[in-house]
């Protein structure tokens, strides 16, 4: 989300009207009106130094997402080529192995499992295989807990932030109500069939004893196995690929998992079940470590300079910058989630009169931001007060229509017609 916003300067976090300023915590600011000039001007003078601080924290976050990210780029590279890269994303898990030989792809929005092995001239067909079976082994097991000691990503970013002389202390992790069932769980329990891992197991196994290369695994286990060739370093190199679609309806399974946490602060902010679960589809497909190059993580898809830092000022009363493995937490980013689109309607965008054409300006805002959402209306003001002016002498289905042709980027075009139709879906689970 919020991929349009890069700020810049010191008074970088005020300025952003993707952050809400929380006047209302503070007493001398009490009848000061969305004038977004006069509240950074506000702002500057009494946040100046904290501003900063945050700034530069945030800055730090940034450079090392981008610097771990090219240096896990490179490492790679050497081993698959530059055709060949593949990172995480905001609806795929990827990890490799320690030799960086085999990876696997957990796809939460097509539904797959895949694992992919190189091989390698000097070895055996045995110790090929044997790596596909030793990550399709772990696949049974592995927990949200496990995956986060394999994100390759996420160690090169926390080295980085350890290695930041200007550290500001990170937002504390708060305690889970969620319990431990969901973190010790097998991410791919009840979203991969036992069976079918078992199958292709023992279709590896009698590879293996062959030692063949060519798989041709029974169709009986709807696993698609198959060698292809790849160019490293301009030399023609094979790779083997196992594919295990996900159970039907395992997107059921995934909200089950997170369920009483949306539902807890749907209730306390006062947003729809159905809508939340919308925007994690929308955002993440569910996957547990999403994470976008913008940056943005978690299943909401928070960016640590915006919505992290307004959200977690919105529930702990202090401005922090929230660092990815805080927005992995699956409860963390889902409370911080909620109650950033709490403060777009009650808030930024409380000056809207009808509240189904509130609504669609709060989905546009929290995938592009309220300046771009006012200045779509404006033509060139961010103020969201004149914006408000326009919007109100409209239907919410002009609105809507509005919004749907002309703002600026497509993929908020396309956001909003997404959530807008899953959170018609997912109306059921507003009765749960």
């Amino acid at each position: 989300m919020q991929r349009v916003n890069k700020l810049i300067g010191i008074g970088a976090i005020a300025v952003s009207l993707m952050l809400p300023v929380h006047l209302a915590a503070n007493d001398s600011f009490a009848d000061v009106d969305d004038d977004f000039a006069e509240i950074d001007a506000l702002l500057d003078k009494q946040f100046a130094g904290t501003d900063v601080i945050l700034e530069r924290r945030f800055n730090a976050v940034e450079q090392a997402v981008e610097r771990a990210l090219k240096g896990l780029s490179k490492k790679i590279e050497v081993n698959w080529g530059a055709e060949e890269l593949k990172l995480p994303s905001a609806h795929e898990w990827v990890d490799y192995a320690p030799d960086m030989q085999t990876r696997r792809m957990m796809d939460f929005e097509s539904g797959q499992l895949s694992i992919e092995t190189i091989i390698q001239p000097e070895q055996s067909p045995q110790q090929v295989i044997q790596r596909l079976k030793n990550a399709l082994v772990a696949a049974q097991t592995d927990t949200p807990a496990t995956l986060e000691d394999k994100d390759l990503l996420s160690q090169a970013i926390k080295k980085q932030l350890a290695d930041d002389t200007s550290r500001q202390a990170s937002a504390p992790a708060q305690p889970s109500m969620a319990g431990s069932t969901v973190k010790d769980k097998p991410v791919l329990q009840d979203l991969v069939s036992n069976e079918q891992i078992e199958q292709v197991l023992q279709e590896l196994e009698a590879l293996e004893a062959e030692g063949e290369f060519e798989p041709n695994l029974a169709q009986d286990t709807k696993a698609l196995a198959q060698t292809r060739q790849v160019n490293i370093d301009n030399k023609p190199t094979k790779v083997i690929k196992i594919k295990i679609p996900f159970l039907s309806g395992y997107q059921n399974e995934l909200i089950e998992r997170n369920f009483s946490v949306i539902k807890r602060y749907s209730e306390k902010y006062q947003v729809p079940v159905s809508l939340v679960l919308a925007i994690i589809e929308t955002e993440s497909s569910f996957n547990p470590r999403a994470t976008s190059p913008v940056p943005a993580f978690g299943l909401m898809q928070l960016v640590p300079r915006t919505a992290g830092i307004d959200a977690y000022k919105h529930v702990y009363g202090e401005k922090r910058v929230v660092e990815p493995e805080y927005l992995y937490d699956s409860e963390q980013n889902i409370e911080l989630g909620v109650a950033y689109f709490d403060l777009l309607t009650t808030r930024y965008l409380r000056k809207v009169d009808d509240p189904l054409a509130r609504f669609y300006c709060a989905v546009a805002s929290y995938n592009t931001g309220v300046g771009n959402v006012a200045k779509t209306f404006t033509g060139n003001s961010k103020n969201f007060n004149k914006a408000a002016k326009i919007i109100n002498k409209q239907t919410a289905e002009q609105v809507y229509q509005y919004l749907s042709v002309n703002l600026p980027a497509l993929e908020t075009r396309r956001y909003l017609d997404k959530v807008t139709k899953a959170k018609k879906r997912y109306a059921k689970w507003d009765e749960v």
